[in-house]
């Protein structure tokens, strides 16, 4: 038997797809799937340009808000926190902050401190073990220290 393979440049007419599918291709004005190839890959390429362009001004829109509304904290502002209601702790607002994208600078950015949990005397309430978050803290209080060093301003002549 002689069977006819068709290659991309047969008319999706003459290879034996079923009306419905013909009648798209039609609709579309083309004739070979290379060519419904070529408009798919043309619609999604203007679909990903159109996406890119909305995020772009998403973005932008984010950045006009958050330079329209800094954070209202300061770093050297003094928070008193109560860890478990069973340690109260005195800290500066940049060392639960230092890390900026973390879920403590994120809370204690200053944005917040009016909606946060506070204990009956007003001191911030952080639901967590004593010892986890005291360890914690003095890991962050030891990044900020190191920090603090790397930036001090270091004399350019050797002292003796």
């Amino acid at each position: 038997q002689d069977v006819h393979k068709p290659d991309e440049h047969d008319s999706l007419n003459n290879i034996g797809h079923t009306g419905n599918k013909r009648r798209r291709h039609q609709e579309y004005g083309v004739q070979t799937t290379a060519e419904m190839v070529s408009l798919i890959q043309d619609f999604f390429e203007s679909r990903e340009k159109e996406l890119t362009e909305r995020e772009a001004a998403l973005e932008k829109r984010m950045k006009l808000l958050e330079d329209q509304s800094p954070p209202v904290g300061k770093d050297n502002d003094v928070l008193r926190l109560n860890v478990g209601g069973k340690t109260k702790v005195t800290v500066m607002r940049g060392i639960l902050t230092h890390f900026e994208n973390s879920m403590l600078a994120s809370r204690f950015s200053g944005r917040w401190d009016d909606s946060l949990e506070k204990d009956k005397d007003g001191i911030f309430f952080i639901d967590q073990e004593p010892s986890l978050f005291m360890a914690l803290l003095k890991h962050l209080r030891q990044c900020n220290h190191n920090t603090r060093q790397d930036i001090a301003i270091k004399p350019s002549h050797p002292t003796f």
